[in-house]
């Protein structure tokens, strides 16, 4: 049962007076990557690709963080980005080194984000997300048990209900 707390936020109640208010919403996916992506670029997961988490998001996919800093605005991501995977061990994602190495990116922006500040991303970055797990699955090799030995994500079933990704 989903329980919602109440608070008042003088400042949030009156975007929602001014703006548009959804009451329902459904994401067009459950799953992080998947979501996360179909948020920046107003796609469906069939038009971008990301069906699942451990599909990084194409570089070229448009991003409405891109379009606002074209039109002037200053962006800016804080918190977990994940739209590359986080398991990579050889540095192959942008994220993860952007994570490890600071908060503006050399290219001046980063799917259109000047300003960057990643909970975490990456086997080097600051481990703030993972605050409430146990300090004994705080590891690469623990948070994603369903990558193969080569370090790409298996879509082999396992578990009770043969679902990828369960072991």
């Amino acid at each position: 049962m989903q329980r919602w707390l109440a608070v008042a936020n003088p400042a949030v109640d009156a975007l929602a007076r001014a703006g548009i208010r959804y009451e329902r919403a459904s994401p067009q996916s459950v799953v992080c990557m998947p979501s996360r992506s179909t948020i920046l670029t107003g796609q469906h997961p069939s038009t971008h690709g990301v069906w699942m988490n451990g599909v990084p998001l194409p570089h070229d996919a448009p991003s409405v963080a891109a379009v606002l800093r074209d039109a002037g605005y200053r962006t800016a991501i804080v918190g977990k980005a994940h739209f590359e995977p986080f398991l990579d061990v050889f540095g192959r994602f942008e994220e993860n080194t952007l994570a490890a190495h600071g908060t503006e990116p050399e290219s001046g922006a980063h799917r259109g984000f000047e300003h960057l500040e990643f909970a975490t991303h990456g086997a080097m970055a600051r481990c703030t997300m993972h605050v409430g797990l146990p300090p004994s699955t705080r590891g690469t090799g623990r948070l994603l048990p369903g990558a193969r030995r080569d370090f790409q994500v298996s879509a082999d079933g396992g578990g009770e209900t043969g679902a990828p990704q369960v072991r």
